[in-house]
């Protein structure tokens, strides 16, 4: 059985959650996802890795409270235990090594799946961007962490409390004129937003 080792909210409704899984934190690739069964009456729930410590066989997850489930697991103080832990699952997501240069838009809590990839894209030599939109400042998340594994970073906000006002998306052209074009883009973030980057 794992457990819940700490819990932090660091935006509103928004939580860093850091749990035991050794077995899992050794076979984890960045793009990979766990599923989380909190106890016997909860449901099971898909939730991101976001980063891995080995030595302490630790995972860390950012976990947005906005149904029954996550507000469950988001309110389960350290030193719970959690009934089932299962992962990793789905496909890693690949980097190739001859990239030069790498694009990453993220929307909202996007950016907890990207920020693996920026942080292999770093230490592959790969130069990264990070394109990061959130509806206002008190929303911002990993942006410290970003920081210290990306070479460029541009943020705004809906409401224009933090970076430029308006969207990620609207990052897009200044970043290309700014830094050229890219090699690759990952996006994530809310639907119709990577829609419309497509």
């Amino acid at each position: 059985m794992e457990k819940i080792i700490s819990t932090e909210e660091i935006a509103p409704r928004i939580h860093r959650i850091v749990i035991t899984a050794p077995q899992i934190a050794k076979m984890w690739h960045p793009g990979q996802f766990l599923i989380i069964h909190l106890n016997e009456d909860s449901e099971r729930i898909p939730l991101t890795i976001c980063k891995r410590n080995l030595d302490k066989g630790e995972l860390t997850l950012i976990v947005q409270a906005i149904g029954e489930s996550t507000r469950e697991i988001c309110g389960s103080p350290a030193g719970s235990d959690i009934r089932d832990v299962l992962g990793p699952l789905g496909m890693p997501s690949d980097i190739d090594e001859n990239f030069k240069s790498v694009l990453f838009v993220s929307g909202g809590i996007g950016i907890t799946p990207l920020y693996p990839l920026i942080q292999r894209s770093h230490e592959l030599g790969i130069q990264t961007t990070v394109l990061m939109g959130f509806r206002t400042a008190k929303n911002l998340i990993l942006d410290s962490e970003v920081k210290e594994v990306a070479n460029n970073i541009m943020i705004a906000s809906d409401d224009g409390t933090l970076g430029e006002k308006g969207l990620a998306l609207d990052l897009i052209a200044p970043a290309i004129e700014k830094w050229g074009k890219f090699d690759h883009v990952y996006i994530a973030g809310p639907v119709r937003m990577m829609q419309y980057t497509v």
